[in-house]
C-alpha cells in the first residue's frame, strides 16, 4: 500500500485524505478487491492536489 508522501499528498489534505482513504480501503476489503483499493487511493490522493479542494463528501463517493 503507497503510503500519504508517495500519493504526493499535500501537507494540508493528508488528515482528511488519510480519513478517507481508510473508508475507501475498509468498503474494497469487504465488497472488492486490492485493484480496487488502489485506484480509489489514487483518485483520492488526485483529487486531494486540486486546487481549491473539493468537497470531502464529494472524494469519498467520486473515488469509489
Amino acid at each position: 500500500m503507497a503510503g500519504l508522501d508517495d500519493l504526493r499528498i499535500p501537507v494540508a489534505m493528508r488528515a482528511v485524505a488519510g480519513a478517507i482513504i481508510v473508508l475507501t480501503d475498509e468498503v474494497c476489503a469487504d465488497l472488492l478487491d486490492e485493484e480496487y483499493a488502489s485506484l480509489a487511493r489514487k483518485v483520492v490522493a488526485k483529487l486531494a492536489r486540486k486546487r481549491p479542494s473539493p468537497n470531502v463528501k464529494i472524494v469519498a463517493a467520486g473515488s469509489l
